[in-house]
């Protein structure tokens, strides 16, 4: 028993003693692959500057084809001061990808001159996403759509100045759109169909869409499943005005692999009882 137990003291000591593993003798392409699992933001305040190293595999383009700008609670500034830093941030990791960036997320600080910058400095883009970007106005947005041809996801989480006539450059200029998701933009049951006509007439290959808390009706979301026959999955949640009890649930069900509901639960900041206050509340101030 006492060997057994001076045995496993010698292990402790072994361990305790033992070199730390040296980073800079990793094999290069391992170095690269870590680096690119790193945020934008922790890629350019402190990766970067760690090591002379680190700095010349920071400066191949291919370390920068994902701008992840979308978590960024570690800078705290007031709200100027924060956007001001992002932005600097992002355009020098733009500069940085050499035309060879293809992902772009933005969280807030986006705006049009930003965005337009990106779309001119990176014309292959596959996907951009945008939360509450609400400085960025539908002319600039359409304008940067006409410029990349090769776009394949579109998410757009609760940018206010989103207008219907975009979703028409999206099918027009974007015909390789796989993926798209936006998030409560549109008011009207008429405008939300419009758009559900316009997805249908001109986004054939779309794989993916969601359309959250929106007033859809039974018409536009017909001309979804008609329009795009490779459809996988469909995220109907907050769209109450949808009704498929009938035939258009069963086909839902049977033409589509994921599919939520209006009814199905959301993440924690969606409430669909509040949701449908708000509406009747709406409805009679109206």
């Amino acid at each position: 028993m006492a060997s057994s137990f001076w045995s496993h003291v010698l292990e402790i000591e072994k361990l305790e003693i033992s070199p730390k593993p040296n980073w800079l003798e990793l094999p290069r392409d391992i170095t690269i692959n870590i680096l690119q699992r790193l945020g934008t933001l922790d890629l350019v305040t402190s990766a970067s500057v760690v090591c002379p190293l680190w700095w010349n595999i920071c400066r191949d383009p291919l370390i920068w084809t994902t701008i992840d700008m979308m978590n960024n609670v570690s800078l705290s500034h007031t709200q100027f001061a924060y956007s001001t830093r992002l932005e600097k941030i992002c355009r020098y990791a733009v500069d940085r990808s050499c035309g060879h960036l293809k992902n772009i997320y933005i969280y807030k600080f986006g705006n049009n001159d930003l965005l337009y910058t990106i779309a001119k400095r990176s014309s292959k883009l596959r996907c951009i996403r945008l939360k509450e970007c609400h400085e960025i106005s539908n002319d600039f947005l359409c304008e940067v759509l006409k410029m990349q041809p090769y776009l394949e996801e579109l998410d757009i989480y609760h940018c206010y100045r989103l207008r219907w006539f975009v979703f028409e450059y999206i099918g027009q200029y974007c015909r390789h759109m796989k993926s798209l998701k936006y998030f409560p933009c549109l008011k009207g049951d008429y405008l939300c169909d419009y758009v559900a006509f316009v997805i249908g007439k001109t986004m054939p290959e779309l794989r993916h869409l969601t359309i959250f808390k929106n007033e859809l009706s039974n018409d536009g979301l017909l001309a979804i499943l008609d329009g795009c026959p490779f459809l996988e999955s469909l995220d109907l949640r907050g769209c109450i005005y949808l009704d498929l009890d009938g035939s258009l649930g069963k086909r839902c069900k049977e033409q589509i692999k994921e599919l939520w509901l209006p009814t199905d639960s959301a993440d924690h900041s969606f409430n669909i009882s509040d949701y449908i206050v708000s509406l009747q509340l709406k409805s009679i101030h109206h």
